[in-house]
């Protein structure tokens, strides 16, 4: 499934794959993470916050999650903050990311600092990795 896919207002308690077809990665990137050569948070920076389009996909699921508050909302993302299983397989990642909300007509406008945790979990004939976020 894929976020264009889903009504968020109608599911609960459901592990979602939120880009379709995962995200593409380099060997030799892998390579170095499990080598100890480099950290998890840089690989999935580079992975995430710095690829246009993964973030650009990251962020809209995040304003669609955020619609309920009002203010047509935008979001940019900050940073991460990851984790891995000792296997290198799966793991845990923290999102966080600027939430602005404007109502124009009362000429209000706030900025909120939040994050959002996904799982990570690794193809590795295809090379990619896929991210889930539980929906409750």
């Amino acid at each position: 499934m894929f976020f264009e896919d889903l009504n968020l207002y109608n599911i609960k308690n459901m592990k979602t794959k939120i880009i379709k077809g995962g995200v593409s990665f380099l060997k030799a990137d892998y390579d170095k993470l499990v080598n100890f050569k480099g950290s998890t948070d840089d690989f999935f920076y580079k992975y995430i916050i710095q690829s246009s389009g993964v973030n650009k996909q990251i962020a809209q699921l995040l304003a669609n999650l955020n619609r309920s508050d009002g203010g047509g909302p935008i979001v940019n993302l900050v940073d991460l903050d990851s984790n891995l299983n000792p296997d290198f397989v799966k793991g845990k990642i923290d999102i966080s990311y600027q939430l602005k909300l404007e109502w124009g007509c009362e000429a209000i406008k706030k900025d909120i600092l939040k994050s959002e945790k996904f799982d990570v979990e690794f193809d590795f004939k295809e090379n990619v990795f896929y991210l889930y976020l539980f929906l409750v």
